[in-house]
């Protein structure tokens, strides 16, 4: 198991992967946090940038969902109520952010519930 940073200059490293990936580059250098550089297959890469766009937008979608939900409180109480990583009030679910729920269901194997 590796983990890859995703600040914002770890994402633009990414995005130039992709375009890597697009003219056609079999082997890719890239690094693991704390690891020395070395070469990631096409297929490898690949996966590494489908799983890092994945988690930021998710957790993009997410936090704006937070956010409105934040703003439309009325006392301090209910965002006391409100936490990072807790269910998100279905009144403020994007059609994004229930879409990527949904994903998530599947992805566990309970396909068809809600998270």
């Amino acid at each position: 198991m590796e983990h890859f940073s995703l600040t914002e200059h770890d994402q633009l490293n990414l995005f130039g992967k992709q375009a890597q990936l697009a003219a056609g580059a079999e082997r890719l250098e890239y690094h693991a946090d704390g690891q020395p550089c070395r070469y990631y297959s096409a297929a490898d890469m690949e996966a590494i940038v489908q799983a890092a766009m994945w988690h930021v937008s998710y957790h993009t979608t997410y936090c704006n969902a937070i956010n409105m939900w934040i703003a439309g409180c009325q006392t301090a109480e209910e965002v006391d109520q409100i936490f990072y990583g807790g269910d998100v009030s279905e009144e403020y679910r994007s059609e994004v952010l229930q879409a990527y729920l949904l994903q998530i269901a599947a992805m566990a194997g309970k396909e068809g519930e809600e998270l």
